[in-house]
């Protein structure tokens, strides 16, 4: 297995924010965010999820993103 196919990492993004850069491994990241963004899904060679969770930084949309990282990171099979 290449080392590229072990790696997994993300970046939440809300509505507001938006990343600024896409790193070179691009095929390990993966961008959350609470919208849908053609642009941005584009960009990121389709590696932007809409989480579909509220976008506010309370304590329950907060546990709702990383649950949607987490159960993409366990589906992903990756380190």
């Amino acid at each position: 297995m290449k080392h590229k196919d072990t790696i997994y990492s993300r970046c939440q993004a809300t509505a507001r924010l938006r990343p600024v850069f896409i790193v070179l491994t691009q095929h390990s990241n993966w961008f959350f965010t609470d919208t849908d963004d053609e642009q941005l899904q584009e960009i990121t060679n389709g590696h932007m999820i809409n989480t579909k969770c509220h976008p506010g930084h309370m304590r329950k949309p907060l546990c709702c993103k990383t649950s949607v990282e987490f159960d993409t990171y366990l589906e992903s099979n990756k380190k």
